[in-house]
């Protein structure tokens, strides 16, 4: 690299720094070397923060010029954008000097930098006019019937998609119990008797809490939004025409309802158009009492229709 591609690259970013600053961003740029990491380039030891005066020479270098700024604004879109970016370092730093002059310091004590004159335009505001006031957006709160009955909802749900038809289990959440051979064979078996075969079962683990910390919201309203993500991207298959909810997460976190699964087992619900779905005990109670199985049997009558 060549001292004067050097002195571009310093320039560059000073510029970029600058920018970080006025939005209260701090970056940090190694110094020295790394263990293990890949040499630094050169200017990368030559390179210091605040700027200074030795960057003004090369203040101007990144502006653009009048020719090419009129064939920038004939070719972008006529889009305004929310924070109008200076042109050029020597503007930049003009137009913050005020902003990080030390406490009792006139801006006008500040050594002037080098003058360019401001382009005209309708449609872009003065640099000094950065906007600071930036908030997250907020998240809408949901209508979830849930929240008051789980307030700290734990769950671990499998989703297996088998050509139209989809299979959502609920597992024991302690210990995150993992879906077993036996489970799989059950749950091919249970396919068949639903007329269908001949795919790979593929499950889907979705475990709630996601991650172990309290400083992540963890609640019913954002369980509630995992679940639709994860629900509405196995949707977005056409081919989806059925499901079969097993257990008594699965049912309410899919249909969202906070009744206990006796009340909602064997009832036929629609969770799209041309989507029927019903509920029934989960795979796990249903290999240890066997028993259940006469009772799994009544609630597929209306996904048995729907298949006719």
């Amino acid at each position: 690299m060549t001292e004067t591609e050097s002195e571009v690259m310093l320039a560059q970013e000073s510029q970029r720094h600058t920018y970080l600053q006025a939005l209260g961003v701090q970056s940090w740029l190694p110094r020295g070397a790394l263990p293990y990491a890949a040499p630094s380039a050169p200017w990368v030891e030559a390179f210091t923060w605040p700027p200074t005066e030795r960057f003004e020479q090369w203040g101007d270098a990144f502006d653009d010029t009048p020719a090419e700024a009129a064939a920038t604004e004939q070719q972008a879109a006529p889009v305004t954008p929310a924070v109008n970016a200076p042109r050029g370092v020597s503007r930049a730093l003009e137009s913050l000097q005020g902003i990080f002059a030390p406490e009792g310091t006139s801006s006008q004590k500040v050594p002037a930098l080098a003058q360019t004159p401001p382009v005209s335009s309708e449609t872009t505001s003065p640099v000094s006019a950065l906007d600071m006031s930036y908030q997250p957006e907020r998240v809408a709160p949901l209508q979830n019937p849930l929240a008051e009955r789980y307030p700290e909802p734990q769950f671990s749900l499998v989703l297996i998609k088998l050509g139209e038809l989809l299979i959502v289990d609920s597992l024991p959440p302690q210990g995150r119990q993992s879906f077993s051979p036996a489970h799989i064979r059950f749950v091919s078996a249970l396919a068949r008797s639903l007329g269908v075969q001949g795919y790979e079962i593929n499950p889907i683990l979705h475990h709630w809490p996601a991650f172990v910390g309290s400083a992540l919201n963890q609640g019913p309203d954002e369980a509630l939004r995992s679940v639709r993500r994860q629900l509405g991207n196995l949707l977005k298959s056409q081919e989806i025409k059925r499901v079969l909810l097993l257990g008594e997460a699965s049912a309410q976190w899919i249909l969202e309802q906070p009744e206990p699964l006796d009340s909602l087992r064997g009832l036929r619900f629609s969770l799209r158009a041309g989507v029927a779905a019903v509920s029934s005990h989960s795979v796990t109670a249903l290999l240890r009492i066997p028993e259940l199985k006469a009772e799994l049997w009544a609630d597929l009558q209306p996904l048995l229709a729907a298949r006719t």
